[in-house]
Order: C-alpha cells, then sequence, then structure tokens
C-alpha cells in the first residue's frame, strides 16, 4: 500500500520506493527521466530522484489526488482530485500557484499531450487547457448521456442532458460539438428547457425552474430569476412568445409532478437574480404533467398529461378554456400552430391529434409511428410537422392533409427532443443513447433531382424511339434496357427476330450490350419475368433468343462472377428452374410425337399387307358354308370363332406395335440426353 516498484531492465533487478501512506494513483517522468513525481491518495505529491529513489520534495495538497501530469516545460505539476479541481504547484518552490477548482469542476483525470493540457470529466467532456496559465482553449463534448431536451439558441445549442447544468454547445464544421457554457444552479437533474431571445429557461428535479440571460457573443450567462413553489418536480416550461409591441418576453409557464401549472412574470428589467412568485397557480389535471406550451399571441397556455388529456387555459386569469379528450394514453408533448387557430399533441398511444384551439375540437389524428409519440412541433411556417417516437424515428407530415412527408431513421432509442433551425431548414433532435444529430432539409434538392432525372430519361427514350425507326438495333436495344422498359425490349427483340437474318442481327445487338454486367443482369431478370407471366409465342421466342445469344457469348466463369451475389443467384435459380419444367414437358412431348410417328407408319405397313390379302384369292361364301356344314359347327359358333381369331390377330399387332415404340423411344432419349450433356 502506497509503494512504487521501479524495475531495472538490463540488470533485471527491482527497488522499492516507499513514501506514501495510502495507494498512488499517478506516476510521471520528467528532467531526462532522472525525476519522478507521484501522487497518491493521503494527500501528498512527492518529487524523487530516480535512480536512487531518494526523495527529493513534499509537497501538501490536502485532498486525496487522482492523476497528476508535470508541464509548462517540467516546472509545473498539475492534479486533480476528490474535490474534481484542476491545481498548478510550482515544483520548485513546492507552492501552489494556481487553482482551477471552482472553473474546471467533476474533473477525473489529466494528462499532457504535447503542448496542451487535456482533462476528462465525470459528463464524458474533454477540457483542452494552456499549460502555462490553465486557461481554457477548447471543450470537446462527450457522451451527453440521455438527452432529455435540446433547443435552438441562435448559433447555439442548449442541452439538458441527465445533468444538473444546461450546457450550451457550438457547432463547428466538423463532427465535434464545442462546449461553449455550462448554466450551473440547479441542484438536481435538468428535466425540460426553453429559449427565447436572450432568455433560457430550465424546469428540474429540485422542484424549481430558473431563467437566464445568454450572451451569444460572448458565450457569457446569468441567473435573472428563480421560481420556487412547486412540491414535485418540475418537468415542463415554456417561455412567452415575443410580441411586436412588446420591448421583451412577459412571462414563462410550469408544469410538475404535483399536477399544477404555474404562470411566473418576467418583468421588465431583469438583469440580477432574484426568487418570483407565481402570478397564478391552477391544479390542472389528475397526474403529473409532462409538457406545456404558450400560443403565438399569448393568450391561450396549453398542458398535457399523464391523464390523457390535453387542456387549454386562459393566460390572463387560468381559466378553462377547453379540454381535449381522445387520446388513449399520457400526452408528452403540445405545439401551437404559428398560423391557424390549431394546437398538436402527441401521445404514448402512437398519435398526434389537432385541436381547434378555441374549443378544443379534435380536427384530425395522424397515425404512423410504431411506438409511443414523445415530441412534436411546426415547422415550415405551420405547413409541416415534426414529431419524434420511442423507436428512434423521426417523421415529417403534412400539416393541412397529416399526410407523411418523410421518414428519418434517426436515433437506435428514443428521442425525447426536436427542434427546429431557420423554420426547419435543419431540425436538431436528441435522444436517450446520448446522441445529438442535425438534419438539413434536403426536399428542394430532390425535387429538383427528380426532375432532372425524369428529363434525362425522357431524353434517353425519346433516342431509343428514333434508333428503332432507323432500325439502330443495337442503340435501341442498349437504350431499352438502361432505362428498365422490358415491354419496349420485347418488342425490339420481336421486330429483329421477324426478319431474315434477325438472329444473327439479334446476337451481334445482344453481344454489345452483354460487355457491361448490369445490363446482363436486366436483360435475364427481364427473361425471369417473362417466363413467369407466360404468354404469346412471341414472347416465348424473345426470351429464348435472348438467353440463347447470352449463353453462347458470354464464358461462364463471368456469368459466374455476375451473378456471385446471393440476390442475383435467385435470377439463374428462377430461370433453371423454368427451363427444367419445360425441358421435361418437351421431352414428353417427344417421346408422345415418336409413338405417333411409329404408330401412323406401322398403320401404313398393316394397310399395304391388307392391300395385298385383297389380291390373293379368297373362299367365297358358299365354300365357307360347306366347310361349316361338314364340320357340324352352328351358326353362332362360327361367328363367334372368326371374332377370336380377328381380335387375337388385333392384340397381336398392337403389342408388337408397343413394343417396338419403347425401343425407338428408348434411342431417341439416349441421343437427347447425350446431347445435352
Amino acid at each position: 500500500m502506497g509503494d512504487i516498484e521501479k524495475f531495472d531492465l538490463v540488470t533485471r533487478k527491482s527497488m522499492t520506493l516507499k513514501h506514501h501512506a495510502k495507494g498512488v494513483t499517478s506516476l510521471a517522468l520528467f528532467n531526462a527521466n532522472r525525476s519522478l513525481v507521484s501522487s497518491g491518495r493521503d494527500g501528498i505529491i512527492t518529487v524523487w530522484k530516480c535512480h536512487e529513489g531518494k526523495v527529493l520534495k513534499t509537497i501538501v495538497a490536502e485532498e486525496s489526488l487522482e492523476a497528476l501530469a508535470v508541464c509548462d516545460h517540467e516546472t509545473k505539476a498539475c492534479t486533480t482530485g476528490e474535490n474534481g479541481g484542476i491545481r498548478f504547484w510550482d515544483l520548485k518552490t513546492s507552492s501552489e500557484v494556481l487553482l482551477r477548482r471552482k472553473k474546471y469542476s467533476n474533473v477525473l483525470d489529466i494528462t499532457l499531450a504535447g503542448d496542451v493540457l487535456v482533462a476528462s470529466k465525470v459528463e464524458g467532456d474533454v477540457l483542452s487547457l494552456d499549460p502555462k496559465d490553465g486557461t481554457q482553449r477548447s471543450l470537446t463534448v462527450g457522451n451527453l448521456d440521455e438527452v432529455y431536451d435540446a433547443k435552438v439558441l441562435g448559433r447555439h445549442i442548449a442541452i439538458a442532458s441527465n445533468s444538473n447544468d444546461v450546457r450550451i454547445l457550438a457547432p463547428t464544421e466538423s463532427d465535434i460539438w464545442d462546449h461553449s457554457a455550462s448554466l450551473s444552479g440547479h441542484t438536481n437533474v435538468v428535466l425540460a428547457i426553453d429559449v427565447g431571445g436572450e432568455f433560457i429557461a430550465s424546469a428540474s428535479k429540485d422542484k424549481t425552474a430558473r431563467v437566464w440571460k445568454f450572451n451569444e457573443e460572448e458565450s457569457a450567462s446569468s441567473l435573472v430569476f428563480i421560481a420556487e413553489g412547486h412540491t414535485e418536480a418540475v418537468g415542463a416550461v415554456a417561455l412567452a412568445k415575443k410580441q411586436k409591441n412588446q420591448p421583451s418576453r412577459e412571462f414563462f409557464v410550469t408544469g410538475a409532478a404535483d399536477r399544477t401549472v404555474k404562470l411566473w412574470s418576467l418583468g421588465s428589467n431583469a438583469s440580477v437574480a432574484k426568487k418570483v412568485s407565481a402570478v397564478w397557480t391552477v391544479l390542472a389535471h389528475e397526474k403529473d404533467i409532462n409538457c406545456v406550451e404558450a400560443s403565438p399571441d399569448n393568450k391561450i397556455i396549453a398542458s398535457g398529461s399523464q391523464d390523457r388529456t390535453v387542456k387549454l387555459w386562459g393566460r390572463s386569469d387560468s381559466t378553462l378554456i377547453a379540454t381535449c379528450k381522445g387520446h388513449r394514453r399520457g400526452v408528452w408533448s403540445v405545439c401551437f400552430s404559428p398560423v391557424d387557430v390549431v394546437v398538436v399533441s402527441a401521445s404514448a398511444d402512437k398519435t398526434i391529434k389537432a385541436w381547434n384551439s378555441t374549443n378544443g375540437t379534435c380536427l384530425r389524428t395522424i397515425e404512423g409511428h410504431g411506438a409511443a409519440v414523445l415530441k412534436v412541433l411546426f415547422v415550415s411556417a405551420g405547413t409541416q410537422i415534426a414529431s419524434a417516437g420511442a423507436d428512434g424515428m423521426v417523421r415529417i407530415w403534412n400539416a393541412r392533409e397529416g399526410s407523411q412527408s418523410a421518414e428519418i431513421d434517426a436515433h437506435s432509442d428514443r428521442v425525447w427532443s426536436l427542434s427546429a433551425i431557420s423554420d426547419g431548414d435543419r431540425i436538431v433532435s436528441g435522444a436517450a443513447n446520448g446522441t445529438l444529430r442535425v438534419w438539413k432539409d434536403v426536399s428542394e434538392r430532390v425535387r429538383e433531382e427528380r426532375l432532372e432525372e425524369s428529363y434525362q430519361r425522357t431524353l434517353k427514350d425519346q433516342v431509343v424511339s428514333d434508333s428503332i425507326r432507323n432500325q439502330d438495333w443495337s442503340a435501341a436495344l442498349r437504350g431499352a434496357v438502361e432505362l428498365s422498359q422490358p415491354r419496349k425490349v420485347e418488342h425490339i427483340v420481336a421486330t429483329v427476330l421477324k426478319s431474315d437474318d434477325g438472329l444473327e442481327v439479334l446476337h451481334q445487338a445482344i453481344k454489345e450490350l452483354c460487355t457491361e454486367n448490369e445490363s446482363v443482369k436486366k436483360l435475364m431478370e427481364f427473361c425471369r419475368d417473362w417466363n413467369a407471366v407466360g404468354g404469346s409465342v412471341s414472347m416465348v421466342a424473345v426470351t429464348h433468343g435472348i438467353l440463347r445469344v447470352i449463353f453462347t457469348s458470354i464464358r461462364m466463369d463471368r456469368l459466374a462472377e455476375i451473378f456471385k451475389a446471393s440476390s442475383d443467384k435467385a435470377i439463374l435459380e428462377a430461370l433453371v428452374a423454368h427451363s427444367r419444367r419445360h425441358y421435361e414437358r418437351v421431352r414428353g412431348m417427344s417421346s408422345a410425337v415418336s409413338f405417333l410417328d411409329f404408330t401412323l407408319h406401322r398403320m401404313l405397313s398393316l394397310g399395304e399387307v391388307k392391300d395385298g390379302a385383297r389380291k390373293e384369292k379368297r373362299p367365297s361364301k358358299r365354300e365357307v358354308e360347306g366347310y361349316r356344314r361338314n364340320a357340324g359347327i352352328s351358326e353362332i359358333q362360327f361367328s363367334e370363332m372368326a371374332q377370336k381369331r380377328q381380335f387375337s390377330a388385333l392384340y397381336e399387332g398392337v403389342d408388337e406395335l408397343r413394343r417396338e415404340a419403347k425401343q425407338q423411344s428408348r434411342s431417341r432419349r439416349r441421343r437427347s440426353e447425350s446431347v445435352v450433356s
């Protein structure tokens, strides 16, 4: 406990340095590795003569130390300890020269990286400090933890992320966010924030709400109001909207787990921090209040609760204007339209509802989310609605029709916050997995790209038509394949095959086209689809004409390379299955035709025998009758005997026909199988 072991790698001997009474937490070599400085949980810094293991100096820090670094040309030691601050010590005089305990809090570790002192904080942020005087060069935001709320403040973004502080971030050109400032004062986690003009309002689990003034140019803030009065955690806060005839915002509203909504006056001369009392308080809901919002004219206050209702209150006298009922689960967010008398609400029942803000009538229900809808806001001058859900999706809706305009797979966890930049040109989303993302509206660019694509497609289609008219079959076929027009490809191939040298022309056209792997895939896809659909004889001829040219023009190893992907193999498997099925059918038909041909041939042979027999002399009826009488056979018995002889001869002939037909069928099958193999 408290010992340091020094090993000599040459002699393989070790030396134990004893001085610390408790565990040693950090070591740093300096002075060309001739000196060593150590810090420990016993609250002391020790300077050693490294080779001899001798203590040169002892500096008392009076706090348990966790990390140490030597900086400023090896003249200072920088430490951080149980108090979370950063302290600088002069290694020559053993005195503390700089104290940054209050300015930099919650520091876990510190190290020197080149000419920059780097410190990591409990929140996951990384501080870059000047090693000479300890001034901050930059602060890189690390893990934000669970982002509860995020609001755009000019070129800054205010964040509430499972912390007692409100963080102000300044986005850079790279993917790194600089921590511009922190608003400290709450004694528990900040749950919600709102911004307006120079004001930032925050609501916390410590049962209070606070309002700051923030100077963007200097990234400086000052606390101006502390709102105390709620008996439970304050989970919602909203600032009044700026009015043209008012120099500043007049009030802010809070909602809490104590089921009350409170309105607070901002006053006109807010310059120093002061505690304020609520102008009015109303017991608004039966369960926790999740959200509050002021209307664009500041005349109506909307509140949403876990009791599944949205309530509208008169701002001047707190009278209940309307109760909006219809959600089947708790309401998480409300937002007023900037242009219509409409307020929308987002609920855990996976729906968004639009209400008339004057009488509470439900105007529309928007469905589409696969999980609870946690945030909703109007963008694009009130023409669109943006919503975020527990499924990590952000969706954009047409405000008038309720139809979905866009779907963004934004996060892998619940999206708690949405905020718009430039009225929806960009949207900031924050999620429970600690990520903050900015999305740019590219609908105009997508629209232009689609128009350009349509224009280019029209031009190519015209080129195909001109090529068909000029009988330039190679160009026509290439254009139709590029445009993925199977019907036009079928028409072109069918037309070519009707000509005298059609197969040769088709072979040349497809051979030129098959230099591109993608064109080969498309042609094979067309053939697969034509086989599946079936159709006329011409379509069958087109299909087999294309397949014949492909398989005779392309080597098998190249085909295997083209269709090596599993999705592409499915095309070949479908073609093979279709070909195998029809091969069996053709083989059966071939056997039947062979049997028919043989039967007809034998029947012709029998006809010849019959004709020859007719020429021979046959007994007359009188001679036959005399034979019957001499033999003593009745007419009936004689007739039966004649029929039996005829049938016996017929059966013997049919059996012989079948034997010879089977033999010929076997020989034909052997020949066909040898050709296929």
